[in-house]
């Protein structure tokens, strides 16, 4: 009887420790691990989950940015508009794939006086779309590509 309190025991508390770390951002690069602030409604979209920041140079801190929408159409009709967006920003498309649940992009335009470089992600999943953009000065943009890229690239939905 000794034995199963302490296995059950056992697994309660290795249970509720994968629990936490479930909730938890966790960069071994810097050292750090952070349990994000989680909104229990979301009542306006777009949502910003998540932004994260290169050191800043030049200006500017390039950036990864995770934004979940309300999108109950195809994602060939996203893609449509983000194609027509493009075109009244002047922005010049370096990159389009397109999959049965994604769509990659990548392009240059200028914003705000500055000449941009972004490369985007769009995850459809259900009524959502998952929209995760680097962002970034062209100037620095062969620097820091490698790095932007492989956190947009790493972006999973988790079921």
């Amino acid at each position: 009887m000794r034995t199963i309190f302490i296995l059950s025991m056992a697994v309660l508390l290795a249970s509720s420790s994968i629990a936490r770390e479930r909730d938890l951002l966790v960069s071994r690069e810097y050292g750090i691990s952070i349990s994000p602030p989680v909104a229990k409604e979301i009542t306006s979209y777009p949502y910003t989950m998540a932004v994260f920041f290169l050191p800043y140079s030049d200006g500017f801190s390039a950036t990864v940015n995770v934004q979940k929408q309300v999108f109950a159409k195809s994602l060939e009709e996203y893609d449509q508009i983000s194609r027509k967006q493009f075109r009244q920003f002047n922005a010049t498309v370096l990159q389009h794939k397109g999959e049965e649940k994604e769509i990659l992009y990548e392009w240059k335009a200028l914003m705000e006086d500055r000449n941009m470089h972004y490369y985007s992600r769009v995850v459809k999943q259900g009524n959502f779309i998952y929209l995760i953009t680097a962002t970034g000065l062209e100037s620095r943009w062969n620097q820091q590509k490698a790095e932007l890229m492989k956190s947009v690239d790493s972006f999973q939905v988790m079921e």
